[in-house]
């Protein structure tokens, strides 16, 4: 089996008042792209989150995290439990009634 890379831009639903918003880095092992895609996506959506867009793809290669200790980490959970996610999230945008001071 294969390991794939996604990186997607999400947006929470409405249990995520405190979240704006984030890229989610996926790894999932898979005999398909597309396979690993609808698994990216099904637990992406199971925590809550909506997908906006897809920014990258790509056959993921141990080799291209071997200077990243921390994604490398990432990228071998995938190869032993099948996915790892890393969410990179940013807060909600302030809103015209938010008091800014």
């Amino acid at each position: 089996m294969k390991i794939y890379y996604f990186l997607f831009e999400v947006v929470p639903d409405a249990h995520f008042k405190e979240s704006g918003g984030a890229f989610v880095n996926c790894w999932v092992r898979s005999d398909s792209k597309r396979e690993a895609e609808r698994i990216a996506v099904g637990a992406i959506r199971n925590d809550g989150w909506y997908i906006q867009s897809l920014h990258d793809s790509f056959l993921a290669e141990k080799d291209r995290y071997a200077d990243d200790p921390e994604i490398l980490e990432l990228y071998q959970q995938a190869e032993m439990v099948g996915e790892s996610y890393l969410f990179n999230i940013w807060p909600p945008e302030p809103q015209e009634e938010d008091t800014i001071h």
